[in-house]
């Protein structure tokens, strides 16, 4: 009888816990009202000396993490979660996904647009101050631009840094330091829906993060400016990273611990620049990091691990195919197999996007989905080739592969261009391609898990596939090229076409299914 009783306790104190209809309720606090209507003075005081040590623990451990809270999250930010007139919003399950939520305190957490790497409503530092006083502020105290906080540490580091850009002729302006979720949510709504400032969600989503994928909740990160460029106009305007101050940031900012998570992809920059993009490329989503270039925002990771990630950045090769961002060098620290994941699914990027939800969302059947780990489901079934077929077409083969493919099969680049076409030049090959004109080559190995058709001369002995394409339609992200990456196959029966360049007339070919590098189910394709 007592045992049940307790359980009832448990349970009632659980749910006190858990909706926290006040949001300063502490847990010893909720624990302490749930038991006081349901035992005498001694049995709660013998009962609270035992859980008081547990309590207190798992209290300090919520305020470092936080909590995966979908009701908070509804409560705090409910526009996210209802769709609006173009079906964008995002699913109960990627506002408060199974998987811990990150823990805000480490200087190196990682925090992206996956669903996977997200900071709780609740999470906020503790130790914020006003970065012109250095006093200690409150959370809610600290709005952009009235009120300008960061964690102690990197708020001591940017007065450092200011004074080294006094010194060399530019005059710093924070623009926006930390911001809590609420005002998060506020910000997101401005650049997505309110009337004068909104460029839609869509775009908004590249531009600004989702509450609880942003890195200013860190209290870290701050969008920093000179105060030249703000009054010359727009702040967030095209070129800063190309103005005197910008430079001297990019060149210097990680000498005082502050890094550049958002640079610009090296083959989007015009030939001979390290800050300008070719006019075509302009706003173009970065692969590496799923945002497009800020070359204003700038993140504290502390000076020591700044100069690692800037050695590891200078080995990567910088401007070529294999530079690193912050967000490559953070995810080898954590040993994830991944060098990068899809944003969560809102709606945008259906096809390019995860989820934790089965069946709901907005792009349900449409997405990489996730087990309750945050790993990609994957299909006990292997997609199929049904037919292929090989055309000669002027000085290029065109080959058209049939394919069958299941729900929750695994792809990667190389994906095809606005025409459905993946096309191989004179002696590329899946390791050695160019996404598109004036890129540089870069391969594509292959990642585990995966399938991809693939094409190779017909031979009796060893057989080079050596032209492959992601299982996927024409309408996918362009931009998923610039890196190798892991990507939810479509689903259904379609062509996947190939145009290499390099096969002799009448030549015989072999069309495979590839999985795992390896080739299954070989078909005899004669060119006509």
């Amino acid at each position: 009888m007592r045992a049940q009783r307790l359980t009832e306790i448990t349970k009632s104190w659980h749910r006190a816990w858990v909706s926290r209809s006040s949001p300063t309720l502490r847990p010893r606090d909720a624990l302490a009202r749930a038991l006081a209507t349901s035992l005498t003075a001694a049995t709660l005081a013998a009962i609270f000396a035992l859980v008081s040590v547990v309590s207190s623990r798992a209290e300090g451990q919520l305020r470092r993490a936080g909590t995966a809270d979908a009701g908070g999250a509804a409560r705090v930010c409910p526009s996210l979660r209802t769709p609006d007139d173009g079906g964008h919003y995002v699913a109960p399950l990627d506002f408060a996904p199974p998987v811990p939520a990150v823990d805000g305190d480490d200087l190196l957490v990682l925090v992206n647009r996956s669903p996977r790497w997200v900071l709780a409503p609740g999470y906020a530092p503790r130790d914020l101050v006003d970065i012109r006083s250095m006093q200690r502020a409150a959370v809610e105290s600290c709005v952009p631009p009235d009120r300008q906080c960061l964690r102690r540490d990197a708020a001591e580091a940017y007065r450092r840094l200011a004074t080294a850009m006094r010194a060399a002729g530019h005059e710093p302006k924070v623009d926006s330091a930390f911001r809590g979720y609420r005002t998060q949510c506020n910000v997101f709504a401005k650049w997505a829906w309110r009337p004068g400032t909104a460029m839609g969600f869509c775009p908004a989503t590249t531009a600004s993060a989702i509450p609880g994928h942003s890195q200013h909740q860190l209290g870290t990160a701050m969008d920093l400016f000179t105060l030249d460029w703000t009054r010359r106009g727009a702040h967030f305007r095209e070129g800063f990273g190309c103005s005197t101050g910008g430079r001297w940031l990019a060149e210097n900012a990680w000498r005082f611990g502050f890094v550049l998570p958002y640079p610009l992809h090296p083959d989007y920059r015009r030939e001979g620049s390290v800050c300008e993009a070719r006019p075509e490329h302009r706003g173009r989503v970065d692969p590496r990091t799923g945002y497009k270039h800020e070359p204003w925002h700038f993140r504290f990771i502390g000076v020591e691990n700044a100069a690692s990630f800037h050695a590891a950045w200078l080995a990567s090769g910088p401007a070529s195919a294999d530079e690193i961002t912050l967000e490559q060098f953070l995810r080898r620290r954590l040993g994830t197999q991944d060098a990068i994941e899809p944003p969560v699914c809102e709606g945008c990027t259906c096809g390019d996007c995860a989820t934790f939800e089965d069946t709901r969302g907005p792009c349900a059947g449409n997405a990489m989905h996730l087990t309750q780990t945050g790993a990609p489901r994957v299909s006990a079934r292997s997609p199929t080739v049904v037919s292929a077929r090989a055309q000669r077409v002027g000085e290029s083969t065109v080959v058209t592969v049939t394919v069958r493919v299941m729900q929750e099969v695994l792809t990667q680049p190389p994906l095809s261009d606005d025409e459905g076409r993946v096309r191989y030049g004179q002696g590329e090959s899946f390791l050695h391609r160019a996404a598109w004109a004036g890129a540089q080559p870069r391969g594509y190995p292959t990642l585990e898990s995966t399938h991809r058709v693939g094409v190779a001369l017909h031979s009796s002995g060893h057989e080079d596939f050596r032209w492959q394409s992601a299982l996927t339609l024409a309408h996918r992200e362009q931009s998923n090229n610039g890196y190798n990456m892991r990507i939810a196959a479509h689903a259904g029966e379609y062509d996947v076409t190939l145009v290499i360049e390099g096969i002799a007339p009448r030549a015989t070919l072999s069309v495979a299914m590839m999985h795992n590098g390896q080739a299954v189910a070989r078909q005899r394709v004669q060119v006509h």
